[in-house]
């Protein structure tokens, strides 16, 4: 989703990813085999509605709790 954005990936460092876009940085844990926490991912598709104005509320809705 962030690729998407336009988000781009600048580094790793241990379990986590930071992209950028404009200047604006998130950081996603990353750990392979494991599903993101719906609380990360309904965080992170806010961010990038609000920095990108792209939609990705929809995935959220459709999202199946643990």
């Amino acid at each position: 989703m962030l690729l998407k954005a336009g988000f781009k990936q600048v580094r790793s460092k241990g379990s986590h990813r930071i992209y950028i876009k404009d200047n604006k940085r998130i950081v996603i844990p990353f750990h392979p085999n494991k599903t993101l926490h719906p609380k990360i991912v309904k965080q992170v598709v806010s961010v990038i509605e609000f920095f990108s104005h792209t939609n990705f509320s929809y995935l959220v809705k459709t999202m199946q709790p643990f």
